[in-house]
C-alpha cells in the first residue's frame, strides 16, 4: 500500500526523478539536482527564497492576484501619500539642514528628555 502512496508524494528536490524511478543504483547527487543539473545544496538562501516566491506568484489564482494588488496599493498609500502629508520633517523645520545641525538637535532632544 505505501509504495503506491509514495508515487503520489512529490519530490520537491528534483522534478525530474519520481519515486518509482529510484533504485539501488541512483546516486544521491541525482536526487538533489534540479532542471539545470545544479545541486540544490549549492544554491544560496536568497536564490531559493526568490525561486519559491516567483513560482508561488506564477501559480496564483485570479482572486489571489487581486488581493496582492490590493495589498500593494494599500502599502503605497500608507508609505508614499500619507507620509508626505501627515508626517512633517521635524529636522528640516528645526535646523538649517546640515548634518551637524541635525545631529546637535537630536542630541539636545535626547538629553532634554532624559533629564525630565
Amino acid at each position: 500500500m505505501w509504495d503506491k502512496v509514495s508515487n503520489f508524494i512529490p519530490n520537491y528536490n528534483s522534478p525530474r526523478i519520481m519515486s518509482h524511478q529510484i533504485d539501488k543504483n541512483t546516486t544521491p547527487s541525482a536526487l538533489c539536482a534540479d532542471e539545470t543539473g545544479v545541486e540544490t545544496d549549492q544554491k544560496g538562501f536568497w536564490t531559493r527564497a526568490w525561486e519559491m516566491y516567483r513560482d508561488g506568484f506564477k501559480n496564483l489564482s485570479k482572486t489571489g492576484r487581486q488581493l496582492w494588488l490590493l495589498v500593494l496599493i494599500k502599502l503605497f498609500i500608507m508609505f508614499a501619500i500619507l507620509k508626505a502629508f501627515l508626517f512633517p520633517n521635524f529636522l528640516r523645520q528645526n535646523t538649517d539642514g546640515t548634518s551637524e545641525a541635525k545631529g546637535e538637535y537630536v542630541t539636545e532632544q535626547f538629553v532634554d528628555r532624559a533629564l525630565k
